[in-house]
């Protein structure tokens, strides 16, 4: 399955981004303005996290997409939401939840998830 973020604008209050997969736009994304990710193609998976309890998707580097309010994370995880201004998402349980479930199901069926930044 192609996952791919497309970031759009940066500002001092976050790099926001729209979260693509197999092309159909899914979700908005927020990531730290200063401690992004380069851009570029990574593994991704679902991983039970032990500290949230649950399955995350996982990159190869650690990082993990996830639900948030705002950039400003101690890691450099990527949140996904409903844009509402320049760094803010909103509805940032509701996305994850809908992309963890089927990022979930299409591991389960066998299929490879990867994940580009663009």
């Amino acid at each position: 399955m192609k996952i791919t973020i497309i970031r759009a604008e940066c500002s001092k209050y976050g790099q926001d981004g729209v979260l693509y997969i197999n092309n159909n736009p899914v979700c908005d994304t927020c990531e730290h303005p200063e401690r992004k990710l380069p851009a570029g193609e990574y593994c991704l998976e679902m991983v039970m996290n032990r500290k949230l309890q649950r399955f995350v998707p996982t990159l190869s580097t650690g990082n993990i997409i996830t639900m948030g309010n705002g950039p400003f994370l101690l890691n450099n995880d990527i949140i996904v939401g409903k844009r509402l201004l320049r760094g803010v998402l909103c509805q940032t349980s509701e996305a994850n939840k809908k992309l963890v479930d089927r990022l979930y199901k299409a591991q389960l069926r066998g299929l490879k998830l990867s994940l580009t930044i663009k």
